[in-house]
Order: C-alpha cells, then sequence, then structure tokens
C-alpha cells in the first residue's frame, strides 16, 4: 500500500490503527493442503521443541514465516551483482532501503542449519483481497453498494485517496456468476428424505436469483480498495 495512504501520520500510530498491513494473522489460510500440511508441521515441532504450548499459534507462524523471509533475503543480497550490491550499499546507509535486513531494521540473528527447509511458499496478502483482518481495522471497511451513486460519492469525498485511482466494483468479481447463481429452493414440503436441501426460507427463498452483485452491500477495504472474500472478526 503507498507510504501515505493514511496521511501524514501513515504507519506512525501507536496504537496500530492508521499504520500498513504488514504482520501475519495466522486467522486465516488459504493453499494447497500438501504444502499448509508442512508448515503446521514445522509449527509443532516449534511448539514441541520449546516447550511454549501457551504461546498461541501465531508466535510459531511468525517465526516461521520470518525465518523464511531472512534466508529468502539473505540469498537475495548474496547473489546481487557490484552494482546492485553498492545501490543496497547507498539505500541502506541513506536510510531508504526497504530490506527487512537494512541497518534501520531490528533483527534477531538466527543460525541457518543446511538440510532443513526455511522456504515454505508463505505470502502475506498486503491488499487485504483475500482475507480482511479487522483488528485494528474497522475504520478501513464499509459496505458499499455499487449501485448507489450517491453513497459512492459520499464515499469518494470522505476518502481523497481514492479520486487517484479507479473506484468501483473489482473486476473479477463483475464477470464472476451472481451471488445466487448457484442457489436453489428451499425444501418446502419438509419431507426428510431430502436431505440435500436445506429447509425453506421464507426470507431468503424469496430473493431473486438474478440478483447482481451491485445490487448487495458489500465489505469494501476503502484503503486498498478491495473487496475481501472473507472477514476475519476478532481483536478490537
Amino acid at each position: 500500500m503507498d507510504k501515505d495512504v493514511y496521511g501524514a501520520n501513515t504507519d506512525k500510530d501507536p496504537k496500530g490503527f492508521h499504520n500498513r498491513p504488514r504482520f501475519l494473522n495466522s486467522g486465516a489460510v488459504m493453499g494447497p493442503v500438501a504444502e499448509v500440511r508442512s508448515i503446521y508441521k514445522r509449527a509443532l515441532e516449534l511448539v514441541e521443541k520449546e516447550h511454549r504450548g501457551g504461546a498461541g499459534d501465531q508466535l510459531f507462524f511468525a517465526q516461521i514465516f520470518g525465518e523464511q523471509e531472512f534466508v529468502r533475503e539473505t540469498q537475495r543480497l548474496s547473489s546481487q551483482s557490484t552494482t546492485g550490491r553498492f545501490v543496497e550499499f547507498l539505500s541502506n546507509a541513506l536510510g531508504g532501503s526497504e530490506s527487512p535486513l537494512a541497518a534501520n531494521q531490528t533483527i534477531n540473528n538466527m543460525t541457518v542449519i543446511p538440510g532443513r527447509q526455511y522456504d515454505f511458499g508463505i505470502g502475506l496478502d498486503y491488499q487485504s483481497q483475500l482475507f480482511q483482518t479487522m483488528t485494528h481495522s474497522i475504520d478501513d471497511v464499509e459496505f458499499v453498494s455499487y449501485n448507489d451513486t450517491e453513497s459512492m460519492s459520499q464515499i469518494l469525498e470522505k476518502h481523497s485517496s481514492l479520486r487517484a485511482r479507479p473506484f468501483g466494483l473489482p473486476v473479477d468479481i463483475q464477470m464472476s456468476h451472481g451471488p445466487l447463481w448457484f442457489s436453489s429452493p428451499g425444501n418446502l414440503t419438509g419431507d426428510t428424505k431430502d436431505g440435500i436441501l436445506l429447509p425453506w426460507s421464507e426470507k431468503l427463498d424469496a430473493l431473486p436469483e438474478a440478483l447482481d452483485w451491485y445490487d448487495i452491500p458489500l465489505a469494501t477495504n476503502l484503503y486498498s480498495p478491495s473487496v475481501p472474500s472473507l472477514l476475519h472478526v476478532n481483536g478490537d
């Protein structure tokens, strides 16, 4: 996200409400089962080795991710050309380097053990396009009706940063099936033999199948901007 996405105080809020997302949250995970299993296996090894089962899962997942990024960045720096190393040196000296191993970063030293797996292919959803963690983000999200021009105008007036970029229903959602395309009528007869159908709902079954994504309010991160598929609701 832009360095000034929250204005002049971006990344300077001691309570974290106006800081850009950059930390791992273990509440929402997606990936191939075999690869995700290897991450949980490594986390379990750390729990058993350090006897800190009460420390919480997030500590160990953050450690796994941190070790992965340390090794990746070490390998990147060691493979740079002479010019690349000189540019990195200047950026580091001037305090503008974004490397996690830069001199202005606090780093816990680690010993890389040959043969041990450190790269688990973990990536973070910094734009909240898939998962929106609501911790310290309650003011970032609004439910937006994209066919309501008056409401859209009010949002643009309130969030000036949106004026510099296209703001509307994301293209991938526009091109997808409608929100109720997979639905089927509820079990009106009450026949228990048909266990596939949900019970008939007077409100849900009255919804039109032709309902469009423009017609319903969608949770939207107004600073990305993005429409996440899942909200992880916990914390402040």
